[in-house]
């Protein structure tokens, strides 16, 4: 009846299973009806209850810090917050109601704390990916904001049923090859470089040798600048595909860089002699001399 929004009448089934049951998860419930009727005294009422019973459930406990957020009373929430984030403190709404709470009492830099520990638990939770931008902002972050900020245009572009998809895969997919592969590639749709490349390490801890993760991997870091940790895995992937005249390229443009003018040189040449059509080849070895 909850998830077919007939409240009412799921308050009332609710409330007549509480009477011959102490289960907390319904009392819990029939506080999240009552705020979904807009009854919020009902609702206070029934989580005091909960509460008083049991001082640690962190559903209630976050539900209140939600209620007062919702009506700006950060003060109030606060306690709530921290009461939660003690008894588990890996809670993700938790976390995003401390990022509000610090951003509202103008702490930018511990909300932009607790607001990309839920990123990164969650890369699909589009408000925390906005508040985190707000902060980013405020502590005059530009590129980190306009990195969230693509972030979050990659995730409002997925329907919620994607979203959540993806969130249960997330938090359920086997520690397999192809199921890492398939997450890293997720996150790098929604452009999270950091979190794809813990994808990928693992794949190469399952197969040292799966190219696809190399190249991707060494990818991450080219962007990134990071041209030092790139080499290793384009040598790895060399080894595993010698010929391979991409991977070659990729390598001489890291040395290029890194000013490894000789080892960059001897890349571009390997590669003229598979490809001697190979104009990208030609123009950066043109530019060398």
């Amino acid at each position: 009846l909850y998830f077919l929004k007939r409240y009412s009448e799921a308050l009332e089934l609710g409330n007549r299973i509480k009477q011959s049951s102490d289960d907390l998860s319904i009392q819990y419930n029939l506080a999240v009806i009552y705020m979904r009727l807009g009854k919020r005294e009902e609702m206070r009422n029934t989580i005091e209850e909960i509460l008083s019973s049991h001082p640690d459930y962190v559903p209630a406990l976050v539900l209140q810090a939600t209620d007062w957020i919702d009506f700006q009373d950060y003060k109030k929430a606060a306690p709530y917050v921290e009461r939660a984030l003690a008894a588990e403190p890996s809670n993700t709404l938790a976390h995003y109601l401390q990022g509000r709470i610090a951003f509202h009492d103008g702490d930018y830099d511990h909300a932009r704390k607790a607001f990309e520990f839920v990123v990164d638990a969650d890369p699909f939770h589009h408000h925390a990916l906005f508040q985190l931008i707000r902060a980013y902002t405020a502590l005059g972050l530009e590129k980190e904001s306009a990195l969230a900020r693509k972030s979050l245009e990659a995730v409002k572009q997925l329907s919620e049923e994607t979203r959540e998809k993806y969130r249960v895969y997330l938090n359920t997919h086997p520690d397999t090859v192809e199921t890492h592969l398939t997450m890293g590639s997720i996150l790098l749709e929604i452009q999270r470089g950091a979190l794809a490349a813990n994808e990928f390490r693992r794949v190469l801890e399952l197969d040292p040798k799966q190219s696809s993760a190399l190249m991707t991997l060494a990818g991450i870091h080219m962007a990134s600048g990071e041209y030092e940790e790139a080499l290793p895995l384009l040598d790895r992937a060399l080894e595993c595909h010698p010929d391979c005249v991409s991977v070659l390229f990729t390598r001489a443009m890291a040395n290029h860089f890194l000013k490894r003018y000789s080892d960059a040189k001897a890349d571009l040449e390997a590669i003229l002699s598979l490809d001697p059509g190979n104009v990208k080849a030609k123009q950066m070895l043109e530019g060398m001399k």
